[in-house]
């Protein structure tokens, strides 16, 4: 008899996918899937799971963890099951964990992105700075006129209302009194 296959166990191109995403080894994904399945053993790591989880590996106030967890979960339910896989939990872990800068902008334009077309729009940006103003406690006064002038900044190209990631990366990147406002991993 063959030997069944659950569908929670990893494929080996999904070993090698997220390897390639990583910058892992395939055992060290093995070691993550691992201990992934001890703790969720349907395959599925729900929404507070994820919160407490997300608690433990980072420092902050509650009321403030709970938002970026909560944004970190939105971003990597790909599918909107309301649960994170396997891939789907280690992607949003090592993103979020990362020490990159360019990666981490990469990651912030993901989180604001909350429509999910890959344009940052204005709406967007005032969302983003009104809640990275309360995750740091400061004050929102002029919220508005902040996202204003920062989406003038990062709308680059032909001036057409839309930030692409690409405008959003090499705007944080260039201009280091933006990135602070917008990155949620400082």
């Amino acid at each position: 008899m063959g030997q069944r296959v659950s569908k929670t166990d990893l494929t080996p191109d999904e070993v090698e996918y997220l390897s390639n995403a990583l910058d892992l080894t395939s055992e060290e994904i093995m070691r993550w899937y691992g201990q992934f399945m001890h703790d969720c053993p349907n395959g599925k790591l729900d929404r507070e799971s994820f919160h407490r989880f997300y608690k433990l590996l980072h420092q902050g106030e509650p009321r403030q963890l709970d938002f970026v967890a909560d944004c970190v979960f939105n971003t990597f339910d790909f599918d909107k099951s309301g649960y994170l896989s396997f891939g789907e939990f280690l992607i949003a872990y090592i993103f979020s964990s990362c020490k990159d800068y360019q990666r981490k902008l990469n990651f912030a334009f993901q989180l604001y992105d909350t429509n999910q077309n890959n344009i940052m729009e204005y709406s967007e940006l005032v969302y983003a700075i009104g809640k990275m103003h309360e995750l740091r406690g400061l004050e929102s006064k002029n919220i508005q006129g902040l996202a204003k002038e920062i989406f003038d900044r990062l709308d680059r190209n032909v001036k057409d209302g839309r930030i692409t990631q690409e405008e959003f990366v090499l705007g944080c990147l260039f201009n280091p009194t933006i990135a602070p406002l917008l990155e949620p991993f400082v």
